[in-house]
């Protein structure tokens, strides 16, 4: 499956063989959403695309789900990701983290600075890893849209963080698009259990 911005997604069947066959689902989403995350959620048989954008211009973002069985989009978000959420979460850690992130949640800027470029679901723990390349931040959230972390990257670690995968045994994949003279590049991590959620 491929997600166009536009909230178009494609099936591909058949990829790179002469019987290579594209189907095109269309819904209600357009690029007004701005759709760039697209992830595999295994325990719902359903696909989960996250938008960069709220067309009200609302302090918010959503997830939506795209029904494999079906080949149907939800009509409602699967998860809502609100700029409460980050208020409450700045508010329950300790200062060293008000400082990483304070520019982009400062109490009277009312605007959600965060823009889903990519998420993935952990296959051990059944949480959501949400991108923001704006800002390299990732976002860990529960299944339930309950934060659980915010990690801000080092620009000279990860340019612009735009993709997370992971293998099956936990293990992480960060990557980052090219950006001028400096390369693409994909950083892998072993799942800790006693680090992260």
């Amino acid at each position: 499956y491929v997600l166009k911005n536009t909230g178009t997604l494609y099936r591909i069947i058949g990829i790179g063989t002469p019987e290579q066959e594209v189907i095109k689902y269309n819904g209600f989403l357009s690029d007004d959403y701005n759709l760039e995350g697209l992830a595999y959620d295994a325990a719902g048989n359903r696909l989960l695309l996250a938008c960069k954008a709220d067309p009200e211009e609302k302090p918010q973002r959503f997830i939506f789900a795209f029904d494999l069985a079906g080949h149907t989009f939800g009509q409602e978000p699967v998860l809502r990701i609100e700029r409460a959420a980050f208020d409450q979460l700045l508010a329950e850690r300790p200062t060293g983290l008000h400082h990483k992130f304070y520019e982009r949640f400062a109490p009277e800027e009312e605007e959600l600075d965060f823009h889903p470029s990519a998420l993935a679901i952990h296959p051990l723990t059944g949480n959501y890893y949400v991108a923001s390349g704006n800002g390299r931040m990732l976002m860990i959230m529960d299944p339930n849209g309950r934060i659980l972390d915010l990690i801000r990257l080092d620009k000279d670690f990860l340019r612009q963080l735009e993709g997370i995968c992971f293998a099956p045994d936990g293990t992480i994949y960060l990557s980052s698009e090219r950006k001028d003279d400096d390369p693409a590049v994909i950083h892998v991590y072993p799942y800790l259990t006693r680090e992260r959620p």
